[in-house]
């Protein structure tokens, strides 16, 4: 005997609960109830769309994209399954399927904003940034509340220099998956007027924090007292390097709920490190091009003693790989290796930059690694080493962004499909910071080769 099958409108009042926990993002409770769902109807298209939603947003995304593949098996002619598909395809960097899946979406219904929204994702993964403003654009002219359209031209316009309107749409982004909304109590969102005591909370990424720490220094002469809350890690760094302001007040307490600071300090108003830009560097002659970070003169002297013991040559940093699977990593993985032709033509002496133990990696090359440099719970020993630097090349990473923030000579790989802040020719976010960009299929041993040619003869 078989159980009888659950008419629409019943699987719909079981899945109304687990929609509401999904909805408050509380997962783990939600999945259950589509767990029971599926026992009674595994063919449920709306329990597996609903699954690989959770999947999705839980970064598993392998999971959902099988979820949804299968959901759209059953019911191939919904909008949103065919979105969600897309999301995840777009997730697993595969583009092709993504830009496909989010298509047909768009032909079952040509007004439905989150399709447009997702393909301006995938065609700035696939840095296509003119492309991806027009879809953009048309998510959020069918519907201006569409925070993902709205970020989405953010992004598209940093890309392409509209700074004004970047700044404003990478705003959106806030309570996002990526960006969190933080307050540290009833105080608004700062509105770029003075104020008593803004609270500026760091980026995401250390990387990000480096990039963007040089607007606190704009920021606080207008207010009467600015927190940073920031990386712990980076905090011993940024508190030297922001010392020549008695207003600013730099605390490593970005990775935790509690703040124990705000016993001395009452927030009047708070912002996301990065949304700063909407006040200081809303047009190209805003970026000052100048060092703003601090190593420890004492660490960077102990650096030098080291790197001089081993000769008169200079010493240069290098970074071979970056990133996460999310983040493309596959598109930073330069390699040791493809550094043969720089080891071969410059006189000089070499010193990893990787943020992991690269031992076997360096096997046979000149390379040297440091842990206490790379790996430190304070990142001022990082900053130390970098200080005592010749020269930094490497494919962009956090100590990329701290050598160009430090006013150290960098020389930046980019790889064929960039990150927004490197699409263009011109990097206005540090004095002395080249760009040389990987074309496609060209290996990176040859973008290497082009790096010595130009800047070693």
């Amino acid at each position: 005997m078989q159980i009888a099958e659950l008419t629409p409108q019943e699987q719909m009042e079981l899945l109304k609960p687990a929609k509401e926990l999904v909805d408050a993002g509380k997962y783990d409770e939600a999945m259950p109830l589509l767990y029971q769902l599926l026992e009674r109807m595994p063919n449920s298209a709306a329990a597996l769309h609903m699954i690989g939603y959770v999947y999705l947003m839980a970064d598993k995304q392998p999971f959902a994209y099988q979820m949804y593949r299968r959901a759209l098996q059953i019911e191939p002619n919904r909008a949103e399954i065919w979105n969600n598909f897309g999301r995840a395809a777009d997730e697993l960097h595969r583009y092709e399927e993504s830009e496909a899946a989010f298509k047909k979406a768009l032909k079952l219904d040509p007004t439905y904003a989150p399709g447009y929204a997702n393909m301006s994702v995938s065609l700035i993964n696939q840095a296509r940034y003119e492309e991806a403003l027009k879809y953009a654009e048309e998510a959020v002219k069918l519907d201006p509340t569409n925070k993902n359209g709205w970020t989405n031209v953010g992004f598209s316009s940093l890309a392409l220099q509209d700074w004004r309107r970047g700044w404003t749409g990478y705003h959106n982004a806030i309570g996002g998956k990526f960006r969190n909304d933080v307050a540290y109590g009833e105080e608004p969102e700062w509105d770029g007027k003075p104020t008593d005591c803004l609270v500026v909370t760091g980026e995401q990424g250390i990387g990000d924090e480096i990039n963007f720490a040089q607007m606190v220094i704009d920021a606080a002469k207008d207010v009467k007292t600015l927190v940073y809350d920031c990386h712990p890690r980076l905090e011993g760094m940024f508190r030297r390097s922001f010392a020549h302001l008695p207003n600013v007040y730099v605390y490593g307490t970005r990775k935790e709920v509690a703040v124990p600071w705000l016993a001395d300090h009452k927030p009047t108003a708070h912002i996301s490190l990065a949304d700063l830009g909407m006040f200081y560097r809303d047009s190209g002659d805003k970026f000052p091009r100048k060092s703003y970070v601090k190593a420890d003169p004492e660490r960077v002297l102990q650096w030098k003693s080291l790197f001089d013991s081993w000769g008169k040559r200079p010493t240069i940093g290098i970074a071979w790989s970056g990133g996460t699977f999310l983040t493309q990593s596959s598109f930073r993985e330069v390699g040791v290796e493809s550094f043969r032709a720089l080891f071969d033509a410059v006189d000089a002496d070499w010193v990893s930059l990787e943020y992991k133990d690269c031992t076997e990696q360096i096997a046979g090359t000149p390379v040297r690694w440091f842990a206490r440099g790379t790996l430190p719970s304070d990142y001022e020993e990082t900053a130390g080493m970098v200080g005592a630097l010749d020269l930094v090349i490497g494919i962009h990473t956090s100590a990329l962004h701290l050598a160009g923030a430090m006013g150290k000579r960098v020389i930046c790989l980019v790889p064929e499909v960039p990150q927004w802040r490197y699409y263009r020719d011109d990097m206005p976010w540090y004095p002395d910071c080249r760009l040389y960009r990987k074309h496609a299929m060209e290996p990176w041993a040859s973008v290497i080769a082009r790096v010595a040619k130009a800047e070693f003869k």
